[in-house]
């Protein structure tokens, strides 16, 4: 009866143990597709940011020149 009682148990340990093993490699497989998913964002902010400091010198560099022409113009 010992015995019985003895494999039941560990039986059930051992399906517990797996649905924990399931559940966290569920749980991983979650987190990994949310990392991905933020490193894609995070390389789309970066080429956003690439080009809105092309941008910004692009102005900065037209602001200059009218600005020159401007002083010329009443210097």
């Amino acid at each position: 009866m010992y015995q019985l009682s003895h494999y039941s148990s560990t039986s059930a340990e051992w399906l517990n143990g797996l649905s924990r093993r399931n559940n966290l490699q569920t749980e991983l497989t979650r987190l990994q597709n949310l990392v991905a998913s933020q490193a894609d964002a995070l390389e789309r902010v970066k080429v956003e940011n690439s080009q809105l400091k092309l941008q910004l010198n692009d102005t900065q560099h037209k602001v200059s020149t009218g600005r020159k022409i401007l002083l010329t113009m009443i210097g």
